[in-house]
């Protein structure tokens, strides 16, 4: 169905005023515009259109300063094919203070890891500090090195996202002397078609349906760099999480089995996610990990 809405152009000394009238509710900026959260999502897309129509083909260059923040999450995906399907011979330069934004341009290809860059620390004197993974084990080392903390008996450990990133951790080193997951995401493919969001993570996250996107999925996924991890493991699951299924942990426990890493796998009866319906699991996760730490902690 076709569509068409009044707009206004107002040329005048350094500057143009552009204002739509939307659904016949008068004249007004786009960004001024207020439709269900797409405030200023609805003024870029009109942007782009514009500089489509007025410059063709010779629309070759233009600098989105945050203003990409205002696209509401339903709609990120989307926006990224609009530029890459409508303006494939248009150089971006996308500014974000958003990490997830940042990392959904990745995942829908709009940016690679080369064509980004990350600031963090930002002052008036200094200026930007570049984030980089070398930075994170350097800042490491610096505070290991001050001797607050024995550097023979490092562990890791986190729950649900904190999981995740346990699990990527010690697929990149081996300086952790053991490791504890819990109810961690171990493969995007299986836990979209397994957990209680089942659209979450192709709507937010991935570009689209795993079947159609298994290489963006699986480079995601922990479970790809199992073969790396050295580091003996703990994983916990309540056999009532929804949120991120059991079947997860399951994954990564049967993939150390097979490597014959040390692991070990906790099933928490009657658990949702969280291990935290009962006060009784709850200090039974803490004393898990901690004796499995205590197990192998570096005996002087």
């Amino acid at each position: 169905m076709k569509t068409s809405t009044p707009a206004k152009l107002t040329p005048s000394e350094g500057k143009l005023e552009f204002d739509v009238n939307f659904y016949e509710r008068g004249l007004f900026p786009p960004g001024a515009y207020h439709s269900e959260g797409h405030q200023d999502g609805m003024g870029v897309c009109l942007y782009l259109a514009l500089m489509k129509r007025l410059f063709g083909d010779r629309f070759t260059f233009a600098l989105l300063d945050d203003v990409v923040m205002s696209v509401d999450a339903g709609h990120r995906y989307q926006f990224c094919k609009l530029l890459k399907t409508h303006f494939p011979d248009t150089q971006f330069i996308i500014t974000t203070h958003d990490r997830l934004w940042a990392e959904q341009m990745k995942s829908a290809g709009l940016v690679t890891a080369k064509t980004s860059i990350a600031f963090h620390s930002w002052t008036i004197d200094t200026g930007p500090l570049v984030e980089s993974n070398i930075a994170i084990w350097e800042e490491i080392d610096a505070a290991l090195a001050k001797g607050y903390v024995d550097a023979n008996n490092l562990f890791v450990t986190g729950g649900s996202g904190g999981g995740v990133l346990t699990c990527w951790t010690i697929a990149h080193t081996t300086r952790f002397r053991a490791a504890a997951s819990l109810y961690p995401v171990i493969n995007w493919y299986s836990w979209t078609l397994t957990s209680d969001l089942p659209a979450f993570s192709t709507l937010y996250w991935f570009p689209g349906n795993p079947w159609d996107n298994v290489e963006q999925y699986m480079k995601r996924s922990v479970i790809s760099y199992v073969n790396k991890v050295k580091t003996p493991t703990l994983l916990m699951t309540g056999e009532e999480d929804w949120r991120t299924p059991i079947s997860e942990a399951e994954q990564y426990y049967s993939a150390l089995k097979l490597l014959k890493v040390e692991s070990v796998l906790v099933r928490v009866p009657s658990e949702p996610h969280g291990v935290q319906r009962r006060p009784s699991h709850q200090v039974a996760k803490t004393l898990y990990v901690l004796d499995w730490f205590e197990k192998h902690r570096a005996k002087l």
